[in-house]
């Protein structure tokens, strides 16, 4: 799946319309908004060629066609090189931005060896929604397109432990949990060095109360940051934001 960096993503993602999500008319392939029952490790830890069945969405479905790229040797080499492209766009077609955000990521599939062999040359950009450990992906029942703007339940993010850490699996919303995504993102720009601790930590609890009606005032905010390695492509990190309890009791089911 595509890297866990938030940024590279959600802020490039402000500045891209929907308009240029199409283009498999020019470069053959599925259409955008194709529905894959694409088996799980298959996501996880794909080997490129999918031959996976297209199925409506709405039956179960792990992956979904945002853009259609092509290439001039539908090789794994070429996949790799040209995967960068897809963040753009799948963000903009879930909608996500700085105050819109789902645990998302995106993978990249070649067509299957039987249609390379009669001439296919592209590759998939698909949105899947994966575990919070990226060990696994969730299923759906309806369209990708937009769901970040008012995700359904099952895709929003509670969790018994600190987001940061990574060995963890969702708990349901509707129970109580000790944390909960709020649905935004926390945005720090204009970096030559990785801020401290202290700066990260004050920045979410600024940024990440924004837009959160909350009635108790024990209830707090915190972020898991892009890390260092973020700043090598962009002077810009951001957070996926998460409230909890600052005196350690559960979070109230969710609504």
């Amino acid at each position: 799946m595509g890297s866990p960096i938030w940024l590279l993503a959600t802020v490039a993602a402000l500045s891209f319309t929907l308009a240029g999500c199409g283009g498999s008319d020019e470069v053959g392939g599925p259409d955008v908004g194709a529905c894959w029952a694409v088996p799980s490790d298959g996501v996880v830890d794909p080997d490129y060629f999918d031959d996976s069945s297209n199925v409506p969405f709405s039956e179960p479905d792990t992956t979904e066609t945002v853009e259609v790229l092509r290439l001039s040797e539908p090789t794994i080499a070429e996949a790799k090189e040209a995967k960068g492209a897809c963040w753009d766009p799948v963000a903009a077609y879930l909608g996500v931005d700085l105050e819109h955000w789902v645990h998302w990521r995106f993978v990249t599939f070649l067509p299957s060896r039987e249609e390379i062999a009669d001439g296919a040359s592209w590759m998939r950009c698909d949105a899947v929604f994966p575990a919070w450990d990226l060990g696994s992906v969730r299923s759906t029942t309806y369209s990708a397109a937009g769901v970040a703007v008012d995700p359904p339940a099952e895709l929003w993010a509670c969790l018994d432990e600190h987001p940061k850490k990574s060995e963890q699996s969702f708990v349901p919303c509707d129970q109580p949990h000790q944390y909960e995504q709020t649905g935004g993102l926390a945005n720090l720009a204009g970096l030559d060095q990785y801020p401290s601790t202290a700066e990260l930590a004050a920045t979410a609890q600024r940024q990440c109360a924004y837009g959160v009606q909350v009635d108790d005032t024990n209830i707090t905010f915190t972020a898991v940051w892009d890390p260092r390695s973020a700043l090598r492509e962009s002077s810009q990190i951001a957070g996926a934001c998460f409230m909890f309890d600052k005196t350690g009791e559960p979070l109230a089911p969710r609504q």
